[in-house]
This record gives structure tokens, C-alpha cells and sequence, in this order.
């Protein structure tokens, strides 16, 4: 019976690919005064007492193990060292019956802020007698003899607890760089990734970021414009800014219905100071889609029918259906009536979906829609690839433009002298763009420009 192995050991001894290659397993027969010795690792800090030898009902062999925390505060119980390389997906698997909760962990020594350990995946609730097996994924983001994997337990209720057995850990199969359409697109009724569960490598360019004081710690990445190309990050550790492109490798998961990636093992940074993908042009109900799910959207023209809503959001309709505007990025306060276009990230939280402004610029206030000073103003074509159409309806007067980017950086700007022009936007880069324009009247009115080649 093989209790636990190297990974340098296992690839001598067996010269094969990596896929399905055993790291560690143990069908909890062998016990030590009254320990499992497969188990108890230096990262273990579940109390002795609450790990039993279970002699009844077995999944195989003669024997299983018990682990008792009925706390909501979670208690690791690990193997003994294991060795893990950087980089490398290991498949965790083992089969568990009772009543409590279950996710898996990893301590390697990896630097930073997490003392060692990698992202937890999330809980798995167990419930009867019936043994189920659990999978879950973990990478390594350190080479190192010493890894210790972990099951995490907490809420166990008598009689049974939470019951173990037949521990399996092996080399997944390298997660090679999957496109962010690849995790997103879906067809099941519930949204879940065709990828959930599996460790996948991704790149992007981050569109925003939370605060790192919130609630939501991560960010977002794109790595393409409109549907199916957005996708949240989860990570405690990293803070990019907007424009970096970055490679993670990480666990897609389902949060309560939101595609994300969580337990991040590698970040990296390629570039800084790229131009975010463009925001995709939604309706106030239909950026509430699945398809849109963390990508930038920009909704234009949305009333706001709430300036007050649940957990400091406010509400915009365009007519074709209510939409929250959410605070957790940036903070606005909206006025009733009063017309905005709104860009941000598509984000659901608490049941809710809702776009997430990142800033100022992503809060454009509507002075009528395409009306300036009693006319009727129309730009055309919006996305625009080269060239747009600024028509000011025969609008009396001196009128300027300007035209901001997503940072607030002014890219253009001129006097209008005619009652129709043109506007050249063929040496911007794609991306979301304000166009203001001001008229000797006081008169001002601002949209959202998208500029696509």
C-alpha cells in the first residue's frame, strides 16, 4: 500500500506522462497512537481529539477517519510533506460522508501576504450517510518538498461529523492558456462554466479593480470586447492596475451563480498601460445577461428611477427594464430623473446583477437626450471606426467639443462652425470615450463614444 511519495520519486519510478501521476495516497488503514500517519502535517491545527479512527462503514479497507469541528472557524487537517513544483495543477480527491463542510487547501511557502498558503477553494456541504467523492483542484505556486495539502472543516454536527477516506492526489493535467471565452461561454440554464471546478491558465487586460479596503478583493480582466470575454478575478494578494495585462493561473469556480476565478497560484504581469478593451453597448435589462457577465459594459441614456436602493445603489431604466448602478467601486450620488450613461463591469452579488462604474468618467450626465439648447444633436456612427458624423440639428452659436478617455485625459478637442461635421477618431485607440460638447448658450451635453477599428 503506497502511503505518500515524491513527485521526483513517482516520475522515476514510472517514466509515463504526468496525467493522473499519484503524489500521495492513503486509505487511512495505518494508524499510530491513535493518529492517522499519513496525516497530521506541521500545517495540521485540528485538535487531536477530534481525529478518531472509524472502524464502521468504511468506504474500503477496515478503516476511516473522523474529524470533529462543530465551530464556525475552519481547522486544517494535512498530509505529511508532499512535493509540489511551481506552476503544476494537482487534482485532489477523496471520499467523505457526514454532516459539516469540506474545501481543500495547500501550504507550499509561497511568498507574499497569504504566510504560505494558497487560496482556499471554496466549501463543499456534506450532507448523510451516503459516501460522495469531492475533486477538487490546487496550484502550486512554490517548488518545495515540504507541501502540505489540506482538508479545511468546519460546522461538523454529531453523531457522524465528518468522515474521510481513500485520499488521492495527483498531477492534473497542466493547465495550458485557455481564452477568457473559452471559461465564460456557456449554455446551462444556470451559467455555470463548462470549465468549473478545473485549473485554468488566462490572460487579459484588468478593466478595473476593487478597493483594496472592500468587501470584494480582485479585479477584472478582458481579453476581448463585448460578450463572453469578461471574467472576476478573486484575489487577496495582487492589486494591477487598470491596463496591465496580466496571466493568472487559478480555479473556476461558481460563486452563488457568478463565474469567477478564485484561489489564484500564479500572477504575472506582462505589460502596463494598455488600453482596456471597449465597453459593449447594453440595454438596461439586457446587461443584466449572462453573456455580459464581468465584462465593460456601457448603458446609455438610463433614467434614474432610485437614487436609493439597497446597499447604497441606485437604479437606471432605459425603458427596457430596471438596472443597478453599484457603489463598490466607485461611490455616485444619483439624482431621480435625471439621464446618465453608465459604464463599468457586470457584476452579481447578493442575487442582484449590477454594473459597477470605476470612476467619474464612467458617470455621464444626459442633458436631455441629444437635445443641446432646443436642438436635436445626433452622432453617428457610434461605435465609430474612423470617422463620426456630428450633426447639430441647425443649433445657432458658438459650439465646442471635447472628447476624454477612460481616465479623463483629454484626446481632442475643436469648434464646431457648421451645422454638420466630421470628427476623425482613426488615430485613437479602441476604447471608451466622453464627447461634450459646450454651447455659447451654457448649454452642455455629453454621451459615451466607443471607438472600435
Amino acid at each position: 500500500m503506497m502511503k505518500h511519495i515524491t513527485l521526483s520519486a513517482l516520475l522515476l519510478l514510472t517514466g509515463v506522462s504526468t496525467q493522473a501521476q499519484v503524489v500521495f495516497e492513503s486509505d487511512l488503514e495505518t494508524w499510530t497512537d491513535a493518529l492517522p500517519d499519513d496525516f497530521m502535517g506541521t500545517k495540521t491545527n485540528i485538535a487531536t481529539t477530534a481525529v478518531t479512527q472509524v472502524t464502521e462503514n468504511p468506504h474500503g479497507g477496515a478503516s476511516a477517519v473522523r474529524l470533529e469541528n462543530a465551530t464556525t472557524t475552519h481547522k486544517r487537517f494535512t498530509t505529511q510533506p508532499v512535493e509540489v513544483t511551481i506552476g503544476q495543477a494537482y487534482e485532489v480527491s477523496f471520499w467523505v460522508r457526514g454532516e459539516g463542510e469540506v474545501r481543500v487547501g495547500l501550504y507550499d511557502g509561497r511568498p507574499g501576504t497569504s504566510s504560505g498558503y494558497a487560496p482556499y477553494t471554496n466549501y463543499t456541504v456534506i450532507t448523510g450517510d451516503a459516501w460522495q467523492e469531492v475533486s477538487l483542484s490546487m496550484i502550486a505556486a512554490y517548488d518545495t518538498i515540504g507541501g502540505e495539502f489540506i482538508l479545511s472543516v468546519r460546522n461538523t454536527l454529531a453523531p457522524e461529523h465528518l468522515v474521510v477516506d481513500d485520499v488521492n492526489i495527483s498531477i492534473g493535467s497542466a493547465p495550458g492558456n485557455t481564452s477568457i471565452y473559452g471559461i465564460q461561454y456557456t449554455t446551462a440554464v444556470d451559467g455555470a462554466s463548462p470549465l468549473s471546478g478545473q485549473s485554468v491558465t488566462t490572460s487579459g487586460i484588468v478593466t478595473a479593480v476593487f478597493p483594496s479596503d472592500g468587501a470584494d478583493p480582485g479585479y477584472f480582466i478582458q481579453d476581448g470586447a463585448g460578450a463572453w470575454n469578461g471574467i472576476y478575478v478573486y484575489d487577496q494578494s495582487n492589486v494591477p492596475a487598470i491596463g496591465d495585462s496580466v496571466t493568472v493561473s487559478a480555479v473556476v469556480t461558481e460563486y452563488f451563480t457568478l463565474t469567477e476565478l478564485t484561489s489564484v497560484a500564479l500572477f504575472t504581469v506582462e505589460s502596463i498601460g494598455n488600453t482596456p478593451p471597449a465597453a459593449v453597448t447594453a440595454t438596461s435589462s439586457g446587461a443584466a445577461s449572462e453573456q455580459y457577465e464581468g465584462t465593460l459594459v456601457t448603458v446609455i441614456n438610463g433614467t434614474c428611477t432610485d437614487p436609493s436602493a439597497a446597499n447604497g445603489q441606485w437604479i437606471i431604466d432605459d425603458t427596457s427594464g430596471p438596472l443597478f448602478v453599484s457603489p463598490l467601486i466607485f461611490d455616485f450620488t444619483a439624482t431621480q430623473g435625471t439621464n446618465y450613461d453608465v459604464t463599468g463591469p457586470m457584476f452579481y452579488s447578493f442575487g442582484e446583477s449590477k454594473i459597477l462604474p470605476r470612476s467619474q468618467n464612467d458617470v455621464v450626465v444626459a442633458t436631455g437626450i441629444g437635445e443641446l439648447a432646443g436642438a436635436i444633436v445626433t452622432l453617428f456612427p457610434n461605435p465609430a471606426n474612423n470617422v463620426m458624423t456630428l450633426d447639430l440639428g441647425g443649433l445657432s452659436g458658438r459650439t465646442e467639443y471635447t472628447l476624454h478617455d477612460a481616465t479623463g485625459r483629454l484626446v481632442a478637442s475643436d469648434v464646431i462652425t457648421r451645422d454638420r461635421g466630421t470628427i476623425d477618431v482613426s488615430a485613437l485607440t479602441n476604447g471608451a470615450y466622453v464627447m461634450t460638447l459646450r454651447n455659447s448658450t451654457g448649454a452642455r451635453w455629453s454621451t459615451q463614444v466607443i471607438v472600435q477599428h
